[in-house]
């Protein structure tokens, strides 16, 4: 079973066969060979606007607490990144993160930090404080911080991003 194939038989949730598709075109020859026992995974994983919805979240939810502070933990903001990742899957955890990162923009920006980076750090969990869902911009996030990564960061942020596609296979609403 391929990508391209689950999205022809529309057996899975679009949702994470989008995020995958995302992060395989991202990744290198050796992640993409690791994401590819995760697919069969998400086969019959087709639920429901609800389910969908709470997939989104938390695809948001976790770029916001596992794969931004990578990137932070990159240019040595690690405390900055360390905060971020205590941050919770709820409305008025997300908007404390929204906050949060509206209160730092300006350390991170001199950091250096890839200003699309943050900005996807900071709509995500702005948006997950008041449930919008634009539902495949989170694997864009993804694949576009793990292409901007420098190669070590890269294995850590392909182990999140298969991680985070386990993890979203259990999420309900």
């Amino acid at each position: 079973m391929n990508l391209e194939r689950l999205e022809e038989i529309e057996t899975a949730c679009p949702i994470l066969t989008k995020y995958a598709t995302q992060i395989n075109a991202a990744f290198g020859v050796g992640d993409r060979q690791r994401l590819k026992p995760a697919i069969p995974l998400l086969v019959g994983t087709w639920r429901n606007t609800k389910t969908e919805n709470a997939r989104i979240r938390f695809l948001r939810f976790r770029y916001v607490t596992a794969i931004y502070p990578l990137v932070l933990e990159s240019v040595g903001l690690v405390a900055m990144a360390a905060k971020l990742e205590i941050f919770k899957n709820t409305k008025q955890s997300m908007a404390a993160a929204s906050q949060f990162l509206l209160a730092n923009r300006t350390p991170i920006y001199a950091a250096n930090v890839y200003a699309d980076a943050y900005e996807y750090a900071y709509s995500y969990a702005n948006a997950n404080a008041y449930e919008y869902a634009y539902s495949y911009a989170n694997a864009y996030a993804n694949a576009y911080a793990y292409a901007y990564a420098d190669m070590p960061l890269r294995k850590k942020m392909a182990s999140v991003c298969l991680e985070t596609l386990c993890m979203a296979l259990e999420v309900k609403p």
